[in-house]
């Protein structure tokens, strides 16, 4: 199968995301988990807030984009893989906090993946990994969606429907 059997979900904080990647998972898919929530799990279990890890956003994003190329490196290219967020979403933030990503990983990420879904943002939720106020979830989020397609997608567009229709929806466009 290749690369061409990785399969990213994308969209702004809170649009389900993370729940719908649990399902697919509980179906037997091979997911890779965010890398943003696992960095800042490991930094509360050391004692941090989320405020703390994420307290320069640039810099967050260059320890985000280096466990995502180690989620690449271990992702299996044998069978259908879900990445929740990935390189596309790298990118995407880099532009949002005005970064400059750099050209080779703008290169890998427009190659990366089958297919991208992007989910619409549902009722904003907080949560207590999360530091973005809805505002800039929306902003995010429609950064995401552009840069996406500014990279060669063709978006699947992941409307706010229940998560079971989501699921269908994904399934039906492997």
């Amino acid at each position: 199968m290749g690369l061409n059997s990785w399969y990213l979900l994308t969209g702004g904080p809170s649009s389900g995301k993370t729940t719908l990647i649990g399902e697919l998972a509980k179906l037997g898919y091979c997911i890779i988990p965010e890398a943003s929530k696992a960095l800042i799990d490991e930094g509360k279990a050391a004692g941090k807030t989320p405020e703390d890890v994420r307290q320069d956003e640039v810099y967050f994003t260059k320890i985000v984009l280096a466990r995502r190329l180690e989620d690449i490196t271990s992702a299996p290219r044998d069978q259908i893989v879900f990445f929740d967020r990935g390189l596309v979403d790298s990118v995407a933030y880099d532009y949002f906090y005005g970064a400059e990503p750099s050209p080779e990983i703008v290169q890998m990420a427009r190659s990366l993946y089958r297919r991208v879904f992007f989910l619409e943002q549902v009722k904003y939720d907080i949560k207590e990994f999360r530091v973005e106020n809805e505002d800039t979830a929306i902003s995010l989020g429609a950064c995401l969606r552009d840069t996406s397609q500014q990279l060669g997608y063709a978006l699947v567009i992941l409307p706010k429907i229940s998560v079971e229709e989501r699921l269908k929806l994904v399934l039906r466009n492997l």
